[in-house]
């Protein structure tokens, strides 16, 4: 079944995120919909897409992954439960569902969102997702050994060491080209 989630906002709210657009026209492929009461609803299409892989092997785990474009504005959700024969490398990297703007291009890695890092049993570590290019999210662990948090490369044995039922997850925002 589609996962088609509803987000409403204010009528002024929405016509300032839209500009000029009108709220009962379509809006990149997504028709926004009841004008006549005080909120307007934008239903959103979430659509599938398969990533490639640098430096992590799915095997038989689970993968879910889908995105909404607004526009130009994307969030990408993927979730990632490692089997047996699944496996975690040194930064492991996920392709994004679309080309980013080239701002994302230019090395200095943007942070696009959090990340959930599940040493299943145990507890769920915090990390981030940055774009390494405009195609590539990069996946972080975050360090707490010195005073301030600092990013950590992933690898087999960090955070801890990846088994059957870990996961990782994120949620990542950014602008398409």
């Amino acid at each position: 079944m589609p996962y088609t989630p509803v987000f409403q906002l204010p009528t002024t709210q929405l016509d300032k995120l839209l500009g000029e657009r009108l709220i009962d026209k379509s809006v990149g492929g997504h028709k926004i919909i009841d004008r006549s009461i005080t909120n307007a609803h934008l239903l959103l299409d979430w659509k599938p897409w398969t990533p490639t892989y640098t430096n992590l092997t799915i095997g038989n785990g689970v993968v879910t992954a889908r995105y909404v474009r607004i526009d130009r504005l994307v969030v990408a959700l993927f979730d990632f439960i490692l089997g047996s024969t699944s496996s975690v490398g040194t930064n492991p990297l996920v392709s994004a569902p679309v080309t980013a703007a080239a701002i994302y291009g230019d090395g200095n890695q943007q942070v696009s969102g959090s990340c959930g890092l599940l040493d299943s049993g145990s507890i769920r570590y915090e990390g981030q997702v940055r774009m390494s290019n405009t195609t590539t999210f990069l996946v972080h662990a975050m360090d707490a050994s010195a005073t301030h948090l600092k990013h950590a490369a992933i690898t087999a044995t960090v955070p801890f060491t990846w088994t059957t039922s870990d996961g990782i997850s994120f949620t990542a925002i950014f602008e398409a080209a």
